[in-house]
């Protein structure tokens, strides 16, 4: 049977016990995509889902609940949920049910699709249309290339932080402004010596209707995770689809 709201990717199995879950989990990141869509390739559905959430800062989440459909003491099958963030606001879902509410469990198959924005959500009627919504929304695009540029000082990658800018990027520094790729590098440089000195994320990202330009904005932190400050980058998309920073600038 297959139902679908949302975006999230959810696994179901009924009357489950804690000690179960990590067993449930491996069961929902390995299962075959080809076995959900016959057009869909022989790959796992966690391979699968990073492939559609690509981006150094991309990240799954996984959690085993109810399905949603618990409570008043009703038995309800056991889901595991995958969820993608598209950007600030906006999240993915997708779920697949693996046992009913006798706790039987069974092929996998799937739950239900659907994307949350703010309090709107919109539904999927199939799992090619999910993964299309997660490639074509600009604020997915730009929210994966504002944090696979943050993961590039987090882990201490100068080079994959170069790839980020724009070769006639301007970087607002404390007592200068730097104008280039290669001066841009070289200022940041001493910051990727040692340990990280601070760590960023967007938390809001709009982008211009021509799909052309975008700011993201969000805030720093310190090591130890306090709030220290807040960066504002414009964002332009290159004639080859690449997403580059071409202003950047932080305060306190």
């Amino acid at each position: 049977m297959l139902r679908y709201s949302l975006a999230v990717l959810t696994l179901s199995v009924a009357g489950v016990h804690l000690a179960q879950e990590p067993e449930l989990l491996r069961r929902a990141r390995m299962v075959r995509m080809s076995s959900l869509d016959s057009t869909l390739p022989a790959v796992s559905l966690e391979r699968w889902l990073l492939q559609q959430a690509a981006g150094a800062g991309a990240k799954v989440e996984w959690e085993v609940n109810d399905c949603g459909e618990g409570g008043d003491g009703l038995a309800a099958p056991t889901c595991v949920e995958g969820r993608v963030q598209v950007a600030p606001d906006t999240a993915a879902y997708l779920s697949l049910i693996v046992a009913g509410t006798d706790g039987e469990s069974g092929r996998p198959e799937i739950w239900s699709l659907h994307a949350t924005e703010g309090r709107a959500v919109t539904t999927f009627q199939s799992l090619p249309a999910w993964a299309a919504y997660l490639r074509r929304d600009p604020r997915r695009q730009v929210f994966v290339a504002e944090s696979s540029f943050a993961a590039s000082m987090a882990r201490r990658d100068l080079e994959a932080f170069a790839a980020f800018v724009s070769p006639e990027a301007v970087f607002f520094a404390d007592t200068a402004v730097l104008r280039g790729r290669d001066r841009v590098v070289e200022g940041w440089r001493r910051f990727f010596v040692g340990p990280a000195p601070f760590s960023w994320k967007p938390d809001v990202i709009e982008v211009l209707p021509s799909g052309k330009l975008a700011i993201s904005n969000g805030p720093v932190f310190d090591p130890a995770g306090k709030k220290i400050g807040s960066f504002s980058s414009i964002w332009r998309r290159e004639p080859d689809g690449r997403w580059l920073i071409i202003f950047d600038k932080g305060c306190a």
